[in-house]
């Protein structure tokens, strides 16, 4: 066989990766500027396995280190704040998707975020009148205040166990992510999302389970690979989870959580 009459071409194992110059590529990007997208999230508990094989490709020079803009992290831009700030009211649709845009990106940072901006999505909606009333007018300055203003949030602890308090309302869910520093519970997101009108009929107990799925979802990134407290309002959610027979949607989504590990307890949250 071909493999077996040279063998020595072919690598069996990661460490003896060899390389080759007599080809060479060049990819000409023209005036075209850099493509900008979200790095992809990393679950807390993978960050030093993930550290060590970067480490060792690095070692072997499989990879080396790119200061290139098209490889560039996307950063915070610190004018975006004070352009919320300044913002002018809103005089029609296209004026109003520009400032949800623009508020949207630091969502995480807002307290019930879904639930302030409602009245100005609602603007948004094809063959909807743009009419602007003082419910909009106080979701408006609501969110500038609430975007322009300090948040009180502290870096996640990897050391430190992370508690999720999820809750659902008639129009919207919602979750805070905490964990507990010197013996206070200090946040470290905020998370919330619409319903959907067919969501809004669901019942109080599948609507609990929607926020506590969505949630996790969202929060992947620090729950995944490690014990975490989730904390809901909804008691009958503890037997729920440790039922059997479910099926459906409902059987969906409890395995969807079992990709997690997590203590559940009834809570009445204080948000």
């Amino acid at each position: 066989m071909l493999i077996d009459e040279y063998e020595e071409l072919f690598s069996c194992t990661s460490g003896d990766l060899g390389r080759t110059k007599l080809a060479q590529h060049r990819i000409e990007t023209g005036n075209h500027s850099p493509i900008k997208q979200n790095p992809r999230r990393l679950p807390i508990a993978k960050t030093t396995e993930v550290k060590d094989l970067l480490r060792d490709m690095q070692e072997r020079d499989v990879i080396e280190p790119s200061s290139s803009p098209w490889a560039s992290p996307i950063v915070t831009d610190p004018q975006k704040v004070s352009a919320v700030k300044d913002w002018r009211r809103p005089k029609n649709v296209h004026e109003l998707r520009s400032f949800l845009g623009l508020c949207t990106y630091y969502r995480r940072f807002v307290k019930g975020f879904s639930s302030i901006a409602r009245p100005l999505h609602r603007l948004t909606k094809n063959k909807q009148k743009f009419l602007w009333t003082d419910e909009c007018e106080e979701a408006f300055n609501s969110l500038k205040a609430a975007l322009t203003s300090s948040p009180i949030l502290v870096y996640p602890d990897p050391e430190k166990q992370f508690i999720l308090d999820t809750d659902a309302r008639h129009e919207s869910v919602g979750a805070v992510l905490y964990q507990e520093i010197n013996g206070q519970e200090h946040v470290i997101a905020y998370w919330s999302k619409c319903l959907s009108k067919p969501e809004r009929n669901y019942c109080v107990t599948r609507k609990e389970l929607l926020a506590i799925v969505k949630a996790v979802e969202n929060f992947h990134s620090y729950l995944y690979g490690r014990k975490f407290l989730l904390r809901t309002d909804h008691a009958s959610l503890t037997w729920l989870l440790n039922f059997k027979n479910t099926k459906g949607q409902i059987a969906r989504w409890i395995q969807k959580l079992e990709e997690y590990d997590f203590e559940i307890k009834h809570h009445y949250p204080s948000w």
